[in-house]
């Protein structure tokens, strides 16, 4: 969750979604010892972000797009650093997108299932 939104799944894209459901619910795979890591959708697809910081939903894990570098942040606050370069983020309207920087839109807090 950032900015109130939940990261949700939905119809093949990302979407900020103001309710708590199966859509909003991501398993986490850990990669390359822990390094990186891959968000695995309800649905068994995965978050991918191509080199031109578009996000996408792909059907493997095994490709570097698909994967982040999952960096710890005080507050019990994650960010999801792209492959390419940016930050996942959910802005205040609720739209998801990759940003050059790290702020408050990019950290997200984990609420369990």
């Amino acid at each position: 969750q950032a900015n109130g939104f939940f990261l949700a799944a939905e119809e093949g894209e990302l979407v900020g979604s103001t309710e708590k459901s199966h859509k909003t619910s991501f398993h986490i795979d850990q990669h390359d010892g822990g390094k990186k890591v891959s968000l695995k959708t309800h649905n068994g697809h995965y978050v991918a972000v191509n080199n031109q910081r578009q996000i996408y939903i792909s059907h493997t894990h095994e490709i570097d797009e698909a994967k982040f570098f999952l960096e710890q942040h005080p507050g019990e606050k994650v960010a999801l650093a792209a492959h390419h370069g940016g930050y996942l983020g959910i802005d205040h309207e609720g739209r998801v997108g990759i940003s050059h920087n790290l702020g408050q839109s990019e950290l997200f807090e984990e609420h369990k299932a």
